[in-house]
Protein backbone atom coordinates (compact mmCIF):
# COMPACT_ATOMS: atom_id res chain seq x y z
CA UNK A 1 0.00 0.00 0.00
CA UNK A 2 2.89 2.03 0.61
CA UNK A 3 4.19 1.72 -2.94
CA UNK A 4 1.01 2.94 -4.66
CA UNK A 5 0.07 6.01 -2.53
CA UNK A 6 3.64 6.87 -3.46
CA UNK A 7 3.30 6.13 -7.25
CA UNK A 8 0.03 8.14 -6.87
CA UNK A 9 2.14 11.28 -5.40
CA UNK A 10 4.52 11.17 -8.25
CA UNK A 11 1.74 11.13 -11.09
CA UNK A 12 -0.01 14.32 -9.39
CA UNK A 13 3.24 15.71 -8.95
CA UNK A 14 3.98 15.05 -12.67
CA UNK A 15 0.68 16.32 -13.79
CA UNK A 16 1.29 19.76 -11.96
CA UNK A 17 4.97 19.82 -13.32
CA UNK A 18 3.24 19.34 -16.95
CA UNK A 19 -0.20 22.15 -16.59
CA UNK A 20 2.64 24.85 -14.65
CA UNK A 21 4.56 25.17 -18.24
CA UNK A 22 1.25 25.47 -20.35
CA UNK A 23 0.01 28.26 -17.88
CA UNK A 24 3.44 30.33 -18.48
CA UNK A 25 3.20 29.76 -21.92
CA UNK A 26 -0.43 31.09 -22.56
CA UNK A 27 -0.37 33.70 -19.42
CA UNK A 28 0.08 37.02 -20.52
CA UNK A 29 -1.02 38.62 -17.41
CA UNK A 30 1.15 40.52 -15.04
CA UNK A 31 -0.47 39.09 -12.20
CA UNK A 32 0.33 35.64 -13.27
CA UNK A 33 2.52 33.12 -11.68
CA UNK A 34 6.20 33.02 -11.86
CA UNK A 35 6.46 30.99 -15.14
CA UNK A 36 4.45 34.33 -17.04
CA UNK A 37 7.50 36.29 -17.16
CA UNK A 38 9.60 33.83 -18.42
CA UNK A 39 7.52 32.80 -21.11
CA UNK A 40 7.00 36.58 -22.10
CA UNK A 41 10.81 37.03 -22.30
CA UNK A 42 10.92 33.65 -24.64
CA UNK A 43 8.62 35.50 -26.88
CA UNK A 44 11.02 39.01 -26.75
CA UNK A 45 13.84 36.85 -27.76
CA UNK A 46 12.29 35.16 -30.64
CA UNK A 47 10.51 38.59 -32.25
CA UNK A 48 14.43 39.62 -31.95
CA UNK A 49 15.62 36.78 -33.98
CA UNK A 50 13.17 37.05 -36.54
CA UNK A 51 13.71 41.03 -36.98
CA UNK A 52 17.58 39.93 -37.63
CA UNK A 53 17.10 37.15 -40.00
CA UNK A 54 14.09 39.78 -41.82
CA UNK A 55 17.63 41.71 -42.31
CA UNK A 56 19.94 39.14 -43.33
CA UNK A 57 17.24 38.01 -45.85
CA UNK A 58 17.02 41.61 -46.95
CA UNK A 59 20.73 41.91 -47.29
CA UNK A 60 21.50 39.31 -48.94
CA UNK A 61 18.28 40.19 -51.03
CA UNK A 62 20.14 43.39 -51.98
CA UNK A 63 23.82 41.55 -52.18
CA UNK A 64 22.20 39.22 -54.81
CA UNK A 65 20.27 41.82 -56.87
CA UNK A 66 23.87 43.89 -56.75
CA UNK A 67 25.68 40.89 -58.04
CA UNK A 68 22.89 40.23 -61.01
CA UNK A 69 23.03 43.82 -62.25
CA UNK A 70 26.57 43.63 -62.30
CA UNK A 71 27.08 40.42 -64.58
CA UNK A 72 24.17 42.05 -66.91
CA UNK A 73 26.03 45.73 -66.99
CA UNK A 74 29.89 44.00 -67.96
CA UNK A 75 27.94 41.20 -70.61
CA UNK A 76 25.99 44.52 -72.08
CA UNK A 77 29.79 46.70 -71.62
CA UNK A 78 31.21 43.01 -73.77
CA UNK A 79 28.82 42.80 -76.37
CA UNK A 80 29.06 46.89 -77.24
CA UNK A 81 32.87 46.51 -77.32
CA UNK A 82 32.59 43.28 -79.37
CA UNK A 83 30.17 45.01 -81.68
CA UNK A 84 32.93 48.28 -81.86
CA UNK A 85 35.81 46.25 -82.42
CA UNK A 86 33.40 43.84 -85.26
CA UNK A 87 32.44 47.76 -87.48
CA UNK A 88 35.74 48.88 -86.82
CA UNK A 89 37.14 45.47 -88.49
CA UNK A 90 34.83 45.80 -91.38
CA UNK A 91 35.90 49.61 -92.12
CA UNK A 92 39.73 49.07 -91.69
CA UNK A 93 38.91 45.55 -94.39
CA UNK A 94 37.05 48.15 -96.55
CA UNK A 95 39.81 50.99 -96.97
CA UNK A 96 42.10 47.93 -97.72
CA UNK A 97 40.40 46.67 -100.18
CA UNK A 98 39.55 50.37 -101.94
CA UNK A 99 43.47 50.50 -101.54
CA UNK A 100 43.88 47.46 -103.16
CA UNK A 101 41.33 48.71 -105.77
CA UNK A 102 42.54 51.79 -106.07
CA UNK A 103 45.47 52.42 -109.12
CA UNK A 104 48.46 54.48 -108.50
CA UNK A 105 49.40 56.42 -112.04
CA UNK A 106 52.63 58.14 -111.82
CA UNK A 107 54.00 60.02 -114.58
CA UNK A 108 57.55 61.06 -115.22
CA UNK A 109 58.77 63.10 -117.97
CA UNK A 110 56.75 64.04 -121.28
CA UNK A 111 54.95 61.52 -123.80
CA UNK A 112 57.94 60.91 -126.32
CA UNK A 113 55.10 62.35 -129.31
CA UNK A 114 54.28 65.41 -130.88
CA UNK A 115 55.95 68.87 -130.94
CA UNK A 116 56.96 71.85 -132.49
CA UNK A 117 55.45 71.56 -136.19
CA UNK A 118 54.45 73.73 -139.04
CA UNK A 119 51.75 73.65 -141.96
CA UNK A 120 49.66 75.21 -144.28
CA UNK A 121 45.96 75.60 -143.83
CA UNK A 122 43.91 76.16 -146.67
CA UNK A 123 43.74 79.47 -147.25
CA UNK A 124 48.21 79.16 -148.04
CA UNK A 125 48.16 81.13 -144.59
CA UNK A 126 51.10 79.15 -142.40
CA UNK A 127 49.92 77.21 -139.10
CA UNK A 128 52.45 76.17 -136.25
CA UNK A 129 52.02 74.80 -132.44
CA UNK A 130 52.07 77.72 -131.36
CA UNK A 131 48.42 78.79 -132.64
CA UNK A 132 46.83 76.06 -130.72
CA UNK A 133 48.90 77.51 -127.24
CA UNK A 134 46.21 76.50 -124.48
CA UNK A 135 44.08 74.21 -126.37
CA UNK A 136 43.97 70.73 -126.74
CA UNK A 137 43.56 69.36 -130.05
CA UNK A 138 43.26 65.86 -131.70
CA UNK A 139 44.51 65.13 -134.74
CA UNK A 140 43.86 62.89 -137.76
CA UNK A 141 46.65 62.40 -140.62
CA UNK A 142 44.63 60.72 -144.08
CA UNK A 143 43.99 61.79 -147.48
CA UNK A 144 41.18 62.63 -149.60
CA UNK A 145 41.21 59.78 -151.70
CA UNK A 146 41.47 57.37 -148.84
CA UNK A 147 38.55 54.88 -149.78
CA UNK A 148 37.27 53.84 -146.72
CA UNK A 149 39.15 54.13 -143.26
CA UNK A 150 39.60 57.68 -143.38
CA UNK A 151 36.14 58.68 -143.92
CA UNK A 152 34.95 56.32 -140.98
CA UNK A 153 37.84 57.60 -138.42
CA UNK A 154 37.20 61.07 -139.25
CA UNK A 155 32.97 60.63 -138.42
CA UNK A 156 34.05 59.05 -135.33
CA UNK A 157 36.51 62.02 -134.80
CA UNK A 158 33.54 64.86 -135.58
CA UNK A 159 31.19 62.56 -132.80
CA UNK A 160 33.88 62.97 -130.38
CA UNK A 161 33.92 66.64 -130.96
CA UNK A 162 30.37 67.18 -130.48
CA UNK A 163 29.99 65.34 -127.79
CA UNK A 164 33.10 66.97 -125.69
CA UNK A 165 31.68 70.87 -126.60
CA UNK A 166 28.02 69.36 -125.30
CA UNK A 167 29.33 68.17 -121.91
CA UNK A 168 29.86 70.56 -118.93
CA UNK A 169 33.72 70.16 -118.67
CA UNK A 170 33.93 71.64 -121.86
CA UNK A 171 33.64 75.37 -120.43
CA UNK A 172 36.88 74.70 -118.62
CA UNK A 173 39.24 74.14 -121.57
CA UNK A 174 39.07 74.42 -125.33
CA UNK A 175 39.19 71.73 -128.02
CA UNK A 176 40.29 71.60 -132.05
CA UNK A 177 40.26 68.75 -134.39
CA UNK A 178 43.01 68.85 -137.57
CA UNK A 179 43.21 66.90 -140.56
CA UNK A 180 46.44 66.88 -142.10
CA UNK A 181 46.84 65.52 -145.85
CA UNK A 182 49.75 63.45 -146.41
CA UNK A 183 49.24 63.36 -150.37
CA UNK A 184 49.77 67.53 -151.08
CA UNK A 185 50.75 66.46 -154.56
CA UNK A 186 46.79 65.43 -155.16
CA UNK A 187 45.10 67.25 -152.11
CA UNK A 188 44.56 70.80 -153.32
CA UNK A 189 43.62 73.43 -150.80
CA UNK A 190 40.29 73.54 -152.44
CA UNK A 191 39.55 69.99 -152.73
CA UNK A 192 40.84 69.61 -148.85
CA UNK A 193 38.13 72.33 -147.38
CA UNK A 194 36.05 70.65 -149.06
CA UNK A 195 36.36 67.40 -147.50
CA UNK A 196 37.08 68.42 -143.76
CA UNK A 197 33.64 70.19 -144.45
CA UNK A 198 31.40 67.36 -145.12
CA UNK A 199 32.61 65.66 -141.95
CA UNK A 200 32.32 69.14 -139.08
CA UNK A 201 31.97 72.79 -139.94
CA UNK A 202 34.79 73.31 -137.15
CA UNK A 203 37.47 70.45 -138.42
CA UNK A 204 40.57 72.61 -139.57
CA UNK A 205 42.59 71.12 -142.92
CA UNK A 206 46.02 71.66 -142.95
CA UNK A 207 48.96 70.00 -145.19
CA UNK A 208 52.61 71.10 -147.02
CA UNK A 209 53.43 72.32 -150.47
CA UNK A 210 54.80 68.82 -151.45
CA UNK A 211 54.85 65.16 -150.44
CA UNK A 212 58.80 65.53 -150.10
CA UNK A 213 58.60 68.84 -147.51
CA UNK A 214 60.92 68.53 -144.85
CA UNK A 215 58.52 70.29 -142.76
CA UNK A 216 55.58 67.53 -143.76
CA UNK A 217 58.06 64.68 -142.86
CA UNK A 218 59.08 66.02 -139.54
CA UNK A 219 55.12 66.72 -138.16
CA UNK A 220 54.76 63.19 -139.69
CA UNK A 221 58.41 61.81 -137.28
CA UNK A 222 56.92 63.57 -134.42
CA UNK A 223 53.55 61.93 -134.37
CA UNK A 224 54.59 58.68 -135.06
CA UNK A 225 53.17 58.24 -138.55
CA UNK A 226 54.43 56.14 -140.82
CA UNK A 227 53.57 57.06 -144.70
CA UNK A 228 54.26 55.26 -148.05
CA UNK A 229 53.40 56.29 -151.97
CA UNK A 230 52.24 53.05 -153.77
CA UNK A 231 52.81 53.76 -157.83
CA UNK A 232 49.53 52.84 -159.24
CA UNK A 233 49.30 52.13 -163.16
CA UNK A 234 46.65 55.01 -164.94
CA UNK A 235 44.04 52.44 -165.10
CA UNK A 236 44.77 51.74 -161.38
CA UNK A 237 44.79 55.56 -160.85
CA UNK A 238 41.97 56.69 -163.02
CA UNK A 239 39.72 54.24 -160.91
CA UNK A 240 40.65 55.61 -157.84
CA UNK A 241 39.97 59.28 -158.76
Amino acid sequence: MFRATQLLRTSVRSQRAFLAPKQAFFSTGDNGPKGDKGGGGDNDKYDSDGEQNDKEFESDRRFSNFVLFSGALSIAAMLLMNNVMQSRKKTVQQESQKDQNRTTTTYTGKADIGGPWMLYNTKGEPVTHKDLAGKYYMIYFGFTYCPDVCPVSLMKLAKAVDNVKASKEYNYFDLEAIFVSVDPDRDSNERIEEYVKIFHKDLIGLTHKRNDSPELKSILKKFKIHVSKIFLTPEDEAADL
